[in-house]
């Protein structure tokens, strides 16, 4: 079972990279803009300066004021701590997690339950002193990972489910697949990559689509990146799996539209809209 907790925050770099790439959690960010970038800084000294006042003992209360420090010095004199101490902390925080300045933004986290690497995170967030800081939104059995290729033209890239599929038999759908228990969202697409269509990762664009759905009576996660691939010279469909491809423009994502059991809109056909409707912004 997947388990899915809002975030909504500045988050720093080299933390990120430590929890999302080295020990494989599922994050939804996004890069802000300068403008989203200064709102989102005003947060996080919020967030800081309430954990100033929640601090219990010296120690954590030194580590807090590193983290916001433009209104520390009143703070410093009414705790007679010396702004060395503070200065030392802010410096050795930075060189373990890194700055803000990448702007990442985290969405919300994923864990696993069945994955040792995620326990001790799990268990700290689903805490029940932790709950209104990091709300549970979401429960998955599975978590569907699909990407988005673009050609010259501007269409994306789609294929037929083979006939001889379980779900949506000869349906259109984009390329993609199951993350598995020790993937991060890299792992899988370049594994995917690979086995469908046997072309290259070259870059991660960014998530174009965040939302859930019903397959087989399971409730999963689904997120579509936008991607840039290499190889073509090489490119062949897995067998068994996809019959025929094509290129499509924004007029013609209503093959995508196959109704599910959930009674949703198709989100492979909404990922695909919201791609194009944001290449038009």
């Amino acid at each position: 079972m997947l388990h899915r907790y809002s975030f909504n925050k500045l988050v720093r770099s080299k933390l990120f990279e430590k929890e999302v790439n080295g020990e494989k959690r599922i994050a939804s960010y996004k890069i802000l803009g300068q403008e989203e970038y200064k709102k989102e800084l005003l947060n996080k000294f919020h967030e800081e300066a309430m954990e100033v006042i929640e601090a219990k003992d010296r120690g954590e209360l030194i580590a807090e004021i590193a983290d916001c420090y433009e209104v520390i010095d009143e703070i410093l004199k009414a705790n007679n701590i010396a702004k060395d101490d503070v200065i030392l902390a802010q410096t050795k925080k930075r060189e373990q997690k890194g700055s803000f300045d990448k702007r990442i933004f985290v969405n919300y986290m994923q864990y696993d339950d069945k994955n040792p690497l995620h326990k001790e995170a799990f268990d700290y967030i689903r805490d029940k002193n932790q709950n209104e800081k990091y709300k549970l939104i979401g429960s998955y059995e599975k978590h569907i990972i699909d990407f988005i290729i673009t050609n010259e033209k501007g269409q994306i890239y789609i294929q037929k489910r083979s006939a001889s599929r379980k779900s949506y038999p000869n349906c259109w759908e984009l390329p993609g697949g199951t993350l598995e228990i020790d993937e991060n969202f890299r792992q899988l697409i370049k594994r995917e990559l690979k086995e469908e269509l046997n072309l290259e990762l070259v870059k991660i664009n960014e998530i174009v689509f965040d939302g859930d759905c019903v397959i087989n009576g399971e409730k999963c996660a689904y997120t579509v990146f936008s991607i840039q691939v290499s190889g073509w010279e090489n490119f062949k469909l897995e067998e068994g799996k996809a019959d025929e491809f094509k290129w499509i423009s924004r007029k013609e994502i209503q093959i995508l539209n196959v109704a599910r059991e959930d009674g949703k809109i198709n989100p492979v056909y909404e990922a695909a809209r919201h791609f194009f409707e944001k290449l038009l912004d």
